[in-house]
């Protein structure tokens, strides 16, 4: 910001280790709950804000990059824009936790639940909640994906898939794909260009007052 790459804002970062940043499916940790009812309002009143949709985004990196995703369509009222860097939007299943990495599989579980049947998992998978509510994704905030080609998740495909299905009901959703993996070297070289995104796309009317 200071060097005017990045226009100012406010970053606000949570700490949600193992939370997925959504509420658990035993209703123990409701992460989704205190985003929505407690930190936006909290920030509101503490910090220097413009305290409207227009002017908000959240955004993460892989396992948050799910979870702003998820915060988008879980209150799509709050945000103008939520951004993934190699999103972990990848579909929910049964299989879904053995193909995370070792240190990953206890939180997924944790979250989601040491489920039998895939069907159980469909109130938190992202491509879920759109073709259940089709109306969900004009409603929903414009939504700004980037990811690796490279990414050993197969998230490029994923992505790629799942800005498809958003934009064939109406929604929002840009994607940009580069080389690049799933580790930091990525995220790290294309973190400003990306935060300089989400930037751009918010309503800064008013800023100066």
């Amino acid at each position: 910001m200071a060097a005017g790459r990045l226009p100012e804002m406010i970053v606000v970062s949570p700490r949600g280790v193992g939370t997925w940043f959504t509420d658990s499916h035993d209703g123990k940790v409701r992460y989704g709950a205190f985003l929505d009812a407690t930190l936006v309002p909290f920030v509101d009143r503490e910090f220097r804000t413009l305290p409207r949709r227009s002017a908000r985004a959240a955004a993460g990196i892989s396992m948050g990059g799910y979870g702003a995703v998820r915060w988008g369509l879980r209150a799509p009222g709050l945000l103008a824009v939520a951004g993934g860097l190699s999103p972990a939007i990848q579909q929910l299943c049964r299989r879904s936790a053995d193909r995370l990495p070792f240190l990953v599989r206890p939180a997924f579980v944790r979250v989601f639940g040491n489920v039998t049947a895939s069907g159980e998992l469909r109130t938190q998978d992202v491509a879920s909640i759109l073709l259940d509510d089709p109306g969900l994704a004009r409603r929903a905030p414009e939504l700004l994906l980037r990811c690796g080609t490279s990414d050993k998740y197969l998230l490029a495909d994923v992505a790629t898939y799942f800005r498809k299905l958003v934009a064939a009901l109406g929604g929002r959703c840009e994607l940009v794909l580069e080389p690049g993996g799933h580790d930091w070297d990525y995220w790290r070289s294309v973190f400003v260009p990306f935060a300089a995104d989400l930037a751009r796309r918010l309503d800064r009317a008013g800023e100066a007052a």
